[in-house]
């Protein structure tokens, strides 16, 4: 999870302080005007999910207290838990649905779709 928000935390000041490609003309119409709020959207599961499993590991914590109490039976009983799964779930349909739109721009055309995803051509 760390790691996670860490290289989060990288992206989101990537993203926020260069500049990004402008929109292809396709990408201004129909679906495609979803981009944006789906990448939004994006980076608040993967917050949400980093939250709510440091979340439940704080719950979970007097497990390393000396003498400790021991571990549930189950960690489905903590509500951060169901956060999580649910959480979980969200991100990879979303995920699925984003490479999916990768694809179809790649194979619509937009030849160069995964070189506007990288650094290249940005500004700060």
């Amino acid at each position: 999870g760390l790691t996670i928000f860490s290289l989060m935390i990288i992206r989101l000041i990537t993203r926020l302080f260069t500049s990004r490609p402008a929109p292809t003309a396709h990408q201004q119409e129909g679906a495609g005007k979803l981009r944006t709020p789906i990448h939004y959207l994006l980076y608040i599961l993967v917050f949400l999910m980093i939250g709510s499993g440091w979340y439940t590991g704080f719950l979970v914590s007097s497990v390393w207290e000396h003498p400790g109490t021991p571990l549930p039976e189950t960690l489905s009983t903590l509500p951060s838990r169901l956060l999580h799964a649910w959480t979980a779930l969200i991100l990879f349909l979303v995920i699925v649905l984003h490479v999916a739109a990768a694809v179809k721009e790649r194979m619509s055309g937009d030849k160069d779709i995964m070189s506007r995803m990288w650094f290249g051509k940005r500004k700060g």
